[in-house]
């Protein structure tokens, strides 16, 4: 690996015939309005002020030569594409934008065509014609010719720089915000910046060039050996500003550079590509950019904190755990290793063309199932008690456990052809889970116990028989999170709607939206409106002092103190006393706040909090107090209702 600060000739090997790949199925060029904005900025920090701003990282690795004569030097890019890209088609612009006149100190723009030919085109020997330096994706590779253009002898016996026919009314800037809202970004890229140079005094665009080109050490360029396998590590390291290289980049360019070479070994490149580009098209492209809506879709994240992730890594990583590529059980291997854990897999297991184009298949028809069934449960997307496959995604997803989508898809393709089996699995990984949440049991080797449940189903009834209904009392009756307890009272509201559906019950709803937010009945801030509220031990036995405050402290979070209220009607419950919460209160700008009557239409509000057991059998009254006697009671009815919902992994 070498290091070294560089100009901008040196970056584009100025005169040297030397390509720089942009690998064939990278994802398209992405830079928007912001990022030349900013790139603007510079320019003009270096042309006015003279000052010599850092323009950030290159990564480039060498590609090992064959015997072929006059092979030029060829290197891939690892980093830097999006800026590669960009400070080409801005040299481009400058060159566009210079007069044809000589400025005042008699330069002519004939003086910077020979840097600007060594800098963007390389001669090729073997094909006696110059081919632009930057060899761009399959995807860009068009616009970014087009923009580029062509070196051809001129009528004198001159170099000179060209464009195909017509390209004029494609280079129009009244295009440019069409182009933006067609993803054809190196077109707008281009006429962004031929705009801003357009608008400068001519005779000062000589400047921008002249600077531009002779500035000192505006990039690092990293140099890597064709055997290095560290660049993910390397670009992971020093990149903060660019566009993030992923896994699933990686992984995809890996398999098509290898589907490459495989194909190489039968035919010249003209039909090895054009074969490529079909399987590609018909697999890979159908399944993960067949438009705008797609390619967006695999981009979003899902998740939470540090388990967020694109859906696009999300799927590379389940397929590798599902055919033995990744086991995050093994000691040292983790996502980030995918790429080269990758490669391996296709050097040591794929043999021919069939062998790596039946894998990608594989992987397209996974990617198919966790778009088709797999698609997260937004808040604003009704779910029934009776929606199986909704219901525990929406649990999955409650708890931030992505880690389980390798196992799901394993269900999905075991059973495709039996649904009640299906359902029976599902039901099985649902009670696992929400044993382990109940019971507060930790659920960081989740990822772990995903392995062994794909190569052992049975597990995943034994591991929950491993947690005891004890253990889930014990786990609700003190500390309940606000998100576990969110999940929990939201599945218990719509499991009685789902018993009651037949009767004459008064639940509104049998579908809920999950945009709900948790409720202490008696406040955190106890202190301030319930300080004079008698504190109660379990044999409804007053109880004062440190004993007090700690049974009422321990009592605030059991979840027969929560309920779900919507988002806004929480705020302004704040730590009011108990009657003001049910029946609501006047403000001290004299304004009526509604209280649980008026807003909460819940059972688990409605049965279990404004109501309480008369004197006579069956009947009820109105509450008018709330203390630890009522949570205790609530809390037994609310853990009863839990081992009735998870108490046994058999459906």
């Amino acid at each position: 690996m070498r290091i070294k600060g560089v100009d901008l000739p040196s970056a584009f090997h100025l005169n040297n015939p030397h390509q720089l790949e942009i690998p064939f199925f990278q994802r398209r060029y992405v830079w928007d309005e912001d990022n030349w904005l900013r790139l603007w900025e510079s320019i003009e920090t270096i042309v006015k002020k003279k000052q010599n701003p850092y323009l950030g990282s290159i990564i480039f690795k060498e590609k090992p030569k064959s015997d072929e004569m006059h092979e030029i030097d060829k290197s891939q890019i690892i980093d830097g594409q999006q800026r590669l890209t960009t400070l080409s088609i801005v040299f481009r612009a400058i060159f566009d934008s210079i007069p044809e006149k000589p400025d005042k100190n008699g330069h002519t723009r004939f003086k910077w065509k020979k840097e600007l030919i060594g800098m963007l085109f390389y001669e090729d020997k073997n094909k006696s014609s110059y081919e632009t330096k930057i060899k761009h994706s399959y995807i860009d590779r068009n616009d970014y010719d087009l923009v580029i253009g062509f070196v051809k002898e001129d009528a004198e016996g001159n170099n000179s720089i060209n464009r195909k026919d017509g390209s004029d009314k494609i280079l129009n800037q009244e295009k440019k915000e069409e182009y933006l809202r067609d993803h054809r970004n190196i077109l707008a890229c281009y006429l962004f910046f031929k705009e801003k140079l357009d608008a400068i005094e001519e005779d000062s665009r000589w400047d921008y060039f002249e600077q531009l080109y002779r500035c000192q050490n505006l990039l690092v360029r990293i140099t890597l050996e064709a055997d290095d396998r560290n660049e993910q590590d390397i670009f992971d390291t020093i990149n903060s500003a660019g566009v993030k290289l992923t896994s699933y980049d990686l992984i995809k360019n890996n398999l098509f550079s290898q589907l490459m070479d495989f194909y190489l070994k039968e035919k010249d490149r003209s039909r090895a590509e054009k074969d490529v580009m079909s399987f590609y098209d018909e697999t890979w492209k159908k399944t993960f950019e067949r438009d705008n809506k797609c390619i967006k879709f695999w981009d979003n994240t899902r998740g939470h904190g540090v388990y967020t992730s694109t859906n696009s890594e999300i799927i590379v990583s389940a397929y590798a755990i599902n055919k033995g590529i990744f086991n995050p059980n093994q000691d040292g291997q983790t996502r980030a290793d995918l790429p080269e854990l990758y490669r391996k897999f296709v050097q040591e297991k794929c043999s021919s063309v069939d062998s790596i184009k039946v894998l990608i298949e594989e992987l397209c028809s996974y990617a198919d199932i966790y778009t088709e069934r797999l698609k997260p449960i937004g808040s604003e997307q009704s779910i029934s008690y009776e929606d199986w496959e909704k219901r525990l995604l929406n649990m999955l997803e409650r708890i931030s456990e992505n880690v389980f989508i390798p196992y799901l898809l394993h269900l999905y393709i075991t059973y495709a052809n039996d649904e009640n089996k299906l359902k029976e699995k599902f039901h099985e990984l649902e009670v696992f889970v929400m044993r382990n949440v109940t019971s507060q049991h930790s659920t960081k080797n989740f990822n772990r116990d995903v392995v062994s449940f794909i190569s052992d189903e049975s597990k995943v009834v034994k591991m929950s028989n491993e947690i005891s209904n004890t253990d889930i009392e014990n786990g609700l009756k003190n500390n309940v999170s606000n998100s576990s307890g969110t999940l929990i009272l939201f599945w218990i509201e719509l499991y009685r709607a789902f018993k009651n559906q037949d009767s004459k019950s008064d639940y509104e709803k049998t579908e809920l939206e999950y945009n709900f937010t948790l409720e202490h009945v008696m406040p955190q801030k106890w202190h301030e409106c319930w300080e004079n509220v008698p504190c109660y031990n379990e044999a409804s036995e007053a109880i004062e002092n440190k004993e007090r405050d700690d049974k009422k402290k321990s009592k605030i979070y059991s979840i027969g103190n929560m309920t779900l209220v919507t988002q806004s009607f929480n705020s302004s419950l704040s730590n009011r006393p108990f009657t003001e919460k049910v029946n609501g209160w006047t403000d001290k700008k004299g304004k009526i706040k509604k209280g649980y009557k008026d807003y909460s239409k819940l059972s688990i509000t409605t049965e279990d909090i404004l109501k309480k057991i008369g004197e006579t059998e069956g009947s009820f009254v109105e509450r008018t107090e709330w203390d630890e006697r009522d949570i205790y009671l609530r809390e037994k009815k609310l853990i009863s209702e839990v081992i009735a919902l998870w108490g046994n992994p058999q459906v």
